[in-house]
C-alpha cells in the first residue's frame, strides 16, 4: 500500500518565460533555439512526489510544482547555467546546478529524504586586500546546496555539493581605482545564504609636499602626505638616521591627507618617511614617502659654475664644468632642452642686450683655469659666433699679464666692461669692450687719472641696461657707474657705509640692495636708504628680490645656512627657514613666481627650483 497520499491533484504553475521571444540571434546571425529542463522528484522508495516546489534561478526566478507523476518542466530557456532547488514539507530540500548549451532537454532528477534541511555557513563576510588571495568558508549541511552569482573577479572552488564541505573563494587582484563588492548566494533549496565580498584597491601616495616653517614665529616645518583614498595611520617613522623625531599626524578633510610637523628638514633637502596605513576595510599597506623640500630638482653631472635667467623668465642658462657645456634649461618644464658642448669650463654667462647673444668667460682661479678669451655663442643656433681675445699691452707685467677675464657686463649700446686678473700675481685690471665697433678693447681714460678706478671687485648692469655698476675692490662701499652711451663714470657714494659691498640691483627698477658686512639696506634711485637690517654676511651665498607685485622691498637673503625673508620697507624679518648646507646663489624670476638655488660639487651638482608660493609672507 502506498504510504503517501495520492488523492490530491496539483496543477502545474505556468512557467515564467524570459522576455525576448522564443529565439535569439547569435552574434554571427544564426538563431539560437531555446532549451528545456525536465525531471522528476521522488522519495527514497522511488515513488513520485507531487506538489513539490521546483525553483529555477538565474536572472529571474521561475517556479513550478510537480504533478502526480512527480514530473516538472521548464521550457524555452536561454542557454546558460541555472540553479535548481526542490522543496516539499516534511522533506529535506535539495539544490543542483545545471547548464543549457543546446536545444535539447536537460534532465535533472531529485530523490528527497524525509526530514528538515539544516545548513550553516561559518562566515557571511569576506574582505580581501587589493592584491587578492584566497579565503575559506565552512559549510555544514544535511542536504545538497549550490553556489551562485560568482563574479569574474571572485570565484569559488565548488558550484554545488552535498553535506559538509569547504568553500574556497579566490579573489583576483584589484587593478582598478575604486572599492568593489559582490554578493555570493548559497542555496539549499529552503534557505538562501548571502556571502558579501569586499575588496579594496591599492593605496597610493599621490602627493608629498612641505611647508617651510618660520623661525620668527617658532612655526615648525610641516609635511603633508596625500593618498588616493581615505586612510588610517598605523605607523609613521622618520627614516633620517641623523635626526630622531616622533611624528604625530593629524588628518585633513576626508582623511585622505595627513599633516605633521617635521623638524629634521632643511630647504633643498630630501627626506624619507616610512608609513603603514590601512584602508576602510583595515587592509594594511606599508610604503615609503620621499619628501622633497623643494619644488623641482635637476641633478647634473659635473660642477655648476654659473646660472643666468633670461629677461622673459623662460630660460635658465647653466654653465657646467667637467665636462664643459652650456645647458639651456626650461623654467616651465624644469628640464634640459639643449646641451651645447664647449672645450672650456664656463665660469660666467651674460646676455649682451645689444645683439642678444651669450658672452661666456672661462677663468676660474679656484680651479687653476685661466682663459683670455670671451666666447660668443648664438643662443638660437647654439653655434659659436666668434671669440674676443684679450692680449697683453705695455702696462702688463711681461711674466704674468693681466689678460684673463673673470667678470663681464654689457649695456644696450654694446659697450661693456671686463674685469681681468693675472695668472702668477695678484694684479687686477679692467678694460672696456665696444661690440658695436668691431669688439674693440681699450683702457678707459679714468684708469690713468683716478686710482679709485684702477680696479674693481665685481660688475652688475642696471635694470634699464644703460649703466654698468662696478663695485670697489677697496671695500669702501662706493659704486662706479659706467654709462654705456657717454662712456663717462659717475661715483655713487651710499648714504650708509660700513665695510664690504655685496650688491644686488633690482632687475625691474632702480633699487639697489647693498649688503655690507654690518648693515644692509635698499638704496633708492633718489639716493635715500630703506630701513637697515643687521645680518652677519660673512658667509654670504646670495640674495635677490621677491619681485611680487605686493612686495616691492621684500628680499630673500641667505646667510649662515638660513634664508631670511626681509621687508626693507619696515626693516622686519618676516620669515626665516633653515637651508641645506652648501645651498647658494639665490636668483628669483622677475615675475616673482620661482626661485633657483644651486648646490654644486666637483662631480655632481643640483639645480633646485622653488615655487615662491611656499614662502607666503601674508602681505596684501
Amino acid at each position: 500500500m502506498n504510504k503517501f497520499n495520492k488523492s490530491f491533484l496539483f496543477l502545474i504553475i505556468p512557467v515564467l518565460f524570459v522576455s525576448g521571444g522564443c529565439k535569439k540571434e547569435k552574434s554571427n546571425g544564426q538563431q539560437i533555439v531555446p532549451g528545456y529542463i525536465a525531471g522528476t522528484v521522488k522519495n527514497t522508495f522511488n515513488e513520485p512526489l507531487s506538489g513539490a516546489i521546483v525553483m529555477l534561478m538565474s536572472d529571474n526566478t521561475l517556479t513550478v510544482r510537480t504533478g502526480e507523476s512527480g514530473y516538472f518542466l521548464f521550457e524555452k530557456l536561454p542557454w546558460r547555467t541555472y540553479s535548481l532547488s526542490v522543496s516539499l514539507n516534511g522533506y529535506i530540500s535539495q539544490s543542483k546546478n545545471i547548464s543549457i548549451a543546446s536545444a535539447d532537454t536537460s534532465r535533472v532528477d531529485f530523490v528527497m529524504q524525509l526530514g528538515t534541511a539544516v545548513t550553516q555557513i561559518s562566515d557571511s563576510l569576506l574582505i580581501f586586500p587589493y592584491t587578492g588571495g584566497s579565503k575559506s568558508i565552512l559549510i555544514k549541511s544535511n542536504t545538497s546546496w549550490t553556489v551562485t552569482d560568482t563574479s569574474g573577479w571572485i570565484t569559488c572552488n565548488h558550484s554545488s555539493g552535498h553535506g559538509n564541505g569547504t568553500l574556497l573563494f579566490t579573489c583576483q587582484k584589484n587593478t582598478g581605482a575604486e572599492f568593489r563588492s559582490y554578493t555570493i548566494k548559497v542555496n539549499d533549496g529552503t534557505r538562501e545564504f548571502q556571502i558579501v565580498v569586499h575588496q579594496g584597491y591599492q593605496i597610493l601616495l599621490t602627493g608629498s609636499t612641505f611647508t617651510p616653517g618660520n623661525g620668527i614665529t617658532s612655526e615648525k616645518d610641516s609635511v603633508t602626505l596625500t593618498f588616493n583614498q581615505p586612510i588610517r595611520i598605523v605607523e609613521l617613522t622618520n627614516l633620517q638616521q641623523t635626526c630622531y623625531q616622533q611624528i604625530y599626524p593629524r588628518y585633513l578633510g576626508d582623511s585622505s591627507s595627513i599633516r605633521f610637523n617635521y623638524q629634521c628638514g632643511r630647504l633643498g633637502g630630501e627626506y624619507q618617511i616610512g608609513y603603514t596605513v590601512t584602508d576602510r576595510y583595515l587592509n594594511a599597506q606599508p610604503g615609503t614617502a620621499t619628501v622633497r623640500f623643494y619644488s623641482y630638482k635637476l641633478n647634473l653631472p659635473g660642477k655648476i659654475m654659473c646660472c643666468y635667467i633670461t629677461d622673459d623668465n623662460n630660460t635658465c642658462w647653466v654653465g657646467m664644468a667637467s665636462p664643459g657645456r652650456l645647458l639651456e634649461v626650461s623654467m616651465g618644464s624644469h628640464t634640459v632642452i639643449r646641451t651645447i658642448s664647449v672645450p672650456y669650463n664656463p665660469s660666467k654667462i651674460c646676455m649682451n642686450p645689444w645683439d642678444q647673444k651669450l658672452y661666456v668667460i672661462a677663468t676660474d682661479p679656484m680651479q687653476n683655469h685661466y682663459d683670455s678669451v670671451i666666447h660668443v655663442i648664438n643662443p638660437v643656433t647654439g653655434n659659436s659666433d666668434r671669440n674676443i681675445p684679450f692680449r697683453r699691452d705695455q702696462y702688463d707685467n711681461p711674466q704674468s699679464p693681466t689678460i684673463f677675464p673673470y667678470a663681464l657686463q654689457f649695456t644696450n649700446s654694446g659697450y661693456g666692461a671686463a674685469l681681468l686678473l693675472s695668472n702668477g700675481s695678484t694684479a687686477l685690471r679692467w678694460k672696456v669692450i665696444d661690440c658695436a665697433h668691431n669688439d674693440s678693447i681699450s683702457i678707459h681714460p679714468t684708469w690713468f687719472t683716478n686710482y679709485d678706478y684702477h680696479d674693481f671687485r665685481n660688475l652688475f648692469v642696471s635694470f634699464d641696461k644703460e649703466k654698468i655698476m662696478m663695485t670697489s675692490n677697496n671695500y669702501d662701499c662706493n659704486i662706479a657707474l659706467l654709462d654705456g652711451n657717454s662712456h663717462n663714470i659717475d661715483l655713487l657714494v651710499p648714504p650708509v657705509v660700513s665695510y664690504g659691498n655685496f650688491l644686488r640691483p633690482n632687475r625691474l627698477n632702480g633699487n639697489i640692495w647693498l649688503g655690507q658686512a654690518y648693515e644692509q639696506y635698499i638704496l633708492h634711485p633718489d639716493h635715500t636708504a630703506s630701513t637697515l637690517t643687521h645680518i652677519d654676511l660673512e658667509n654670504y651665498p646670495g640674495a635677490d628680490y621677491s619681485y611680487k607685485t605686493n612686495e616691492p622691498e621684500v628680499m630673500y637673503v641667505c646667510a649662515d645656512n638660513i634664508l631670511n625673508i626681509i621687508d626693507y620697507s619696515s626693516g622686519n624679518t618676516i620669515k626665516t627657514t633653515d637651508i641645506l648646507y652648501g645651498l647658494q646663489g639665490v636668483t628669483t624670476t622677475t615675475n616673482g613666481e620661482q626661485i633657483i638655488m644651486v648646490r654644486s660639487a666637483s662631480d655632481n651638482s643640483d639645480l633646485l627650483f622653488f615655487s615662491s608660493s611656499i614662502f607666503n609672507t601674508n602681505k596684501k
